[in-house]
């Protein structure tokens, strides 16, 4: 029977063992300290990609909140314009006099005379107000409204309520029409 016997007094083995558990426990420390640097390195990068993404996402809100605004703006816009046309498309339904007086006004407008609003009374008058760019175009739509043999049979009487130059150069007008009588 063979038996072990240790040589080494008893302090030295405990030495041993404690210097070995010393440097366990050590490498232990550094792999715990290497693993929340890791970690704390992650969540660094990750808040600032985060960061990044909500600056990304805001821009992009603030962007798709101005276009929201922009197709509100058409949209009444778009409601303005069918509620003027539908409008128009009642008053030229009542009496057939309004179609022709319109068509007639527009054949007699040169280039440059734009119509801006109209005042239809019951007793066969219309109101038209406009604007000419420049004085040459407004003495041009004048001229065919009063001289044209087309605007005497459509309305008999014309008569030029108020005009106003602005700054731009741009005449305002207000003509009183008198249509024909119906038949």
């Amino acid at each position: 029977m063979r038996r072990e016997i240790n040589l080494l007094p008893e302090s030295v083995v405990e030495s041993k063992r404690r210097q070995t558990v010393r440097k366990w426990s050590q490498i232990v420390s550094i792999l715990v300290l290497l693993g929340a640097g890791l970690v704390s390195a992650w969540l660094l990068v990750y808040s600032v990609t985060i960061r990044a993404q909500q600056s990304s996402v805001s821009k992009d809100m603030k962007v798709a909140k101005a276009e929201i605004q922009d197709l509100k703006s058409v949209e009444s816009a778009q409601r303005i314009v069918k509620f003027k046309l539908d409008s128009v498309s009642t008053i030229m339904k009542e009496d057939p006099r309004y179609a022709e007086t319109f068509q007639t006004l527009t054949n007699l407008m040169p280039s440059g005379v734009y119509l801006k609003n109209v005042i239809v009374s019951r007793e066969g008058e219309l109101e038209v107000g406009g604007e000419a760019i420049g004085v040459d175009v407004f003495s041009e739509f004048l001229t065919n409204l009063t001289e044209s043999e087309e605007s005497k049979k459509a309305f008999p009487k014309t008569h030029l309520k108020s005009t106003r130059r602005t700054k731009e150069g741009v005449y305002q007008f207000f003509l009183l029409f008198t249509l024909a009588k119906k038949g």
